[in-house]
């Protein structure tokens, strides 16, 4: 009998777990954020992003900052929590432009008890790369023809954006269609000067951001996990996410749509 009660035991404890843990499945949601607009935008403020965060009731949390210096940016953050502001982290590089992690998801943790993951691709690399091709090749005749045929596809999609209530419009910013059209977009700016970018391109960064969303998701198996980056790359992540067979990809709480 007694080697019957850890058996047991387990029996009734799995039989209590909600379905999802038992059988492993990962509950996604990926958050679109607009940066600095989130500080100029009323209807998708930084409150906004908050109550979207809070609706959800992650357990974890993967956000657009690299590993390696999450715990420097987690230090300043906590030393004022919510009333963090751009100027107390001028030297983080363009991390002080994302108000919905300094002011928001990251302070937010300490209320509702997820836990935060960086999974941020980018390296000071791809800044550089960056910074040579514009400086050099990006400057030729073929790239400023070709600057100027991105530049008539960004033009359409403004117009789409605009017609939808702009980035201030968060069903808008995170629906299907517009990741739709950031994919388009970006494919035409990866067609354009990927090759010449190098680790700074579209494709090559994009990558390097889901390799590391992908090693959080297989860490983080069987929970609740918010993915809360930049807009423009949910395209990518959404696409990468619809291939897991272990993940359920679920709309953002009070938006429409996957």
């Amino acid at each position: 009998m007694r080697r019957r009660v850890p058996f047991l035991l387990l029996a009734l404890l799995l039989l209590f777990l909600p379905a999802k843990a038992r059988d492993g499945t990962t509950t996604v949601a990926v958050l679109g954020a607009i940066h600095g607009g989130h500080l100029r935008s009323k209807s998708y403020s930084v409150d906004a992003v908050l109550g979207i965060v809070r609706d959800f009731k992650p357990e974890v949390v993967l956000v657009e900052i690299p590993p390696y210096l999450f715990d420097k940016v987690v230090k300043r953050i906590d030393e004022r929590g919510f009333a963090t502001r751009r100027k107390h982290l001028e030297d983080l590089t363009w991390i002080k432009a994302f108000p919905e992690l300094y002011r928001g998801v990251i302070p937010l943790r300490k209320q509702l008890g997820y836990t935060v993951v960086p999974v941020s691709g980018w390296r000071p690399e791809a800044s550089t790369a960056r910074r040579e091709f514009w400086k050099g090749v990006g400057k030729s005749e073929q790239m400023r023809e070709r600057r100027r045929i991105y530049d008539a596809v960004n033009e359409a999609f403004k117009e789409i954006r605009k017609r939808e209530g702009g980035i201030g419009n968060a069903a808008f910013v995170n629906s299907q269609h517009q990741a739709d059209m950031y994919q388009l977009l970006r494919t035409c700016w990866s067609a354009c000067f990927d090759d010449g970018l190098g680790t700074g391109g579209e494709t090559a960064i994009n990558r390097a951001h889901w390799q590391n969303i992908a090693k959080a998701l297989d860490a983080h198996r069987g929970k609740r996990v918010l993915i809360v980056y930049g807009a423009a790359h949910r395209y990518w992540f959404l696409r990468e996410l619809r291939q897991r067979k272990d993940v359920e990809l679920v709309a953002v709480p009070g938006r429409p749509g996957k």
